[in-house]
């Protein structure tokens, strides 16, 4: 059985303190809100050693930025799109990017449910090479 991802709630629960408190310092706004540089490293110690890991879905939705980008073809197998893909997903990376593979087999149906379901998904962009 998968076990739960650790939320922000979880650690304030544990270390008793509130979820602003570990959300601030989570985020890098310790020293801003006059959190004490004792409890900072508690709060990032114990969120290290239960694994925590930002919940991305919740990001985007404050941000309205997902960080990834869909890039979609007739055939991913075919040597150009791949070699295509491969230059696009170098480039995406190095500005912090995630890049989802997607063929459409050059169908339009299939094309516009993809695009919608990353829409959907809040993808931040989209190339889409046929």
């Amino acid at each position: 059985m998968k076990n739960k991802a650790v939320s922000m709630q979880n650690i304030a629960d544990q270390l008793k303190i509130s979820i602003s408190t570990v959300s601030f310092v989570l985020n890098g706004k310790a020293k801003e809100k006059h959190i004490s540089a004792a409890l900072t490293q508690k709060v990032l110690a114990y969120a290290k050693s239960v694994n925590y890991r930002p919940n991305k879905i919740a990001q985007s939705l404050r941000t309205g930025k997902s960080n990834l980008l869909v890039f979609m073809v007739e055939d991913i197998s075919d040597g150009y799109f791949s070699k295509l893909a491969s230059a696009f997903e170098g480039l995406a990376y190095n500005e912090g990017y995630k890049v989802i593979f997607c063929s459409n087999e050059n169908n339009d149906d299939k094309a516009m449910e993809l695009i919608n379901f990353f829409c959907h998904w809040q993808a931040d962009g989209f190339i889409i090479a046929s």
